[in-house]
């Protein structure tokens, strides 16, 4: 993944801790957080692929498992559809990942198919699929796309709106307010200040992805 002069950016504040040599806390807005939380909804698969384009990222049991699915032959599975199912999973959380800020590379458009058969889908409860390969209880080809309404969701989300959140080291964030990250620090056991160091990073879709 390129990172263009245009791409956009988070900013985010680090206190390292000099004596221990780690990153104490850090300081963030609701894009990050946003960002953070949905890396750990991402589907196994589409973060393999994705890492195929980089050969220093590339997890390697995680790599090889995806490589031994790929080269299985379709008919170790039911349908074709089983195999994309793995190659290319999807998630639940794919209209939240669209409103990311920063595009991460694990998703592809969202498409909905529904049986061919015009019987099919005139029932009031029929099936739909994320794959055009898929069959139906007809064990007709589920390849007619369709249009589906996604209802925003009704739950109420912490991080919405402009907010400021404190994470720490082992990934517990809290929400805080501006300018409070210092005295914040014997709280998460920080209690030599001189010895930290502040800094802030610019992380781009491409760093992003390698944290």
């Amino acid at each position: 993944m390129l990172q263009t002069s245009n791409s956009p950016f988070i900013s985010i504040k680090l206190l390292i801790d000099q004596e221990r040599n780690r990153v104490g806390l850090a300081e963030a807005g609701t894009d990050f957080i946003d960002i953070l939380r949905s890396i750990f909804t991402f589907p196994l698969g589409n973060i393999a692929r994705l890492f195929r384009n980089n050969e220093s990222l590339q997890p390697g049991c995680l790599n090889n498992l995806y490589n031994s699915v790929e080269n299985l032959s379709l008919n170790s599975f039911r349908t074709d559809a089983c195999k994309s199912m793995l190659l290319y999973p999807r998630s639940i959380h794919e209209d939240k990942f669209k409103s990311l800020k920063l595009n991460l590379g694990f998703t592809v458009p969202t498409q909905y198919f529904v049986c061919e058969k015009r019987v099919c889908r005139r029932k009031p409860v029929g099936w739909l699929s994320y794959y055009r390969t898929a069959r139906c209880s007809c064990w007709k080809l589920m390849n007619k796309e369709a249009i589906l309404r996604v209802k925003k969701n009704v739950v109420k989300d912490e991080t919405a709106g402009e907010s400021t959140f404190f994470i720490t080291d082992d990934l517990r964030k809290m929400q805080g307010l501006p300018g409070d990250l210092i005295q914040s620090l014997p709280n998460f056991g920080i209690k030599n200040v001189s010895l930290i160091e502040e800094k802030v990073l610019e992380i781009g879709s491409a760093r992003c992805v390698i944290f």
